[in-house]
């Protein structure tokens, strides 16, 4: 699939679903993004992978403007620009080719800061006990080992003893 061929699925699978401002907005925002994409050295067909579907890709966008109220302002209509999430709704900002600002949902972007505080951190203590876990079993793996040669440590140090014991008593 080319690049226009993915845009032209993707407005099609949006059409007469969604605002036409909606369709604008995302396939300037796919046109932007596979252009960025291909000029940071990445081959077309692999970001077109990337992306997927655009049958699938349109359901999601459908499904998010349906979800802001029919507005026409999706959650991933703010990818390219014009409507973002935020606590009181859906507000106006933009993504900027550099990445996302840093001013979190409220300006209309996203934030690395408000993606950490929603991502499951694992408590320190948490940590500690597993780690203590894992060194537990270890000790005891090799200690069950240790106790499953020790017949045959002590018989071969036993036979060594015997064969110093008997070379020491034919010398003389």
């Amino acid at each position: 699939m080319s690049r226009d061929e993915f845009i032209g699925g993707l407005q099609e699978a949006l059409a007469d679903r969604v605002p036409e401002a909606v369709i604008s907005e995302n396939v300037n925002y796919y046109r932007r993004y596979i252009d960025e994409q291909v000029r940071a050295g990445k081959d077309e067909a692999d970001v077109l992978n990337m992306l997927g579907d655009p049958r699938l890709l349109a359901k999601t966008i459908e499904g998010s403007s349906q979800f802001a109220g029919g507005q026409g302002q999706g959650a991933f209509s703010n990818m390219g620009g014009s409507s973002a999430y935020s606590a009181g709704g859906y507000s106006s900002g933009s993504y900027s080719s550099g990445g996302y600002s840093s001013g979190g949902y409220a300006d209309g972007a996203y934030s690395n800061d408000d993606f950490d505080e929603k991502r499951f951190k694992i408590p320190g203590w948490l940590i500690a006990c597993i780690v203590i876990l894992v060194v537990m079993f270890i000790v005891m793996i090799v200690f069950r080992a240790f106790v499953f040669f020790l017949p045959v440590i002590i018989a071969v140090a036993l036979i060594s003893a015997a064969i110093r014991l008997l070379q020491k008593w034919f010398r003389f």
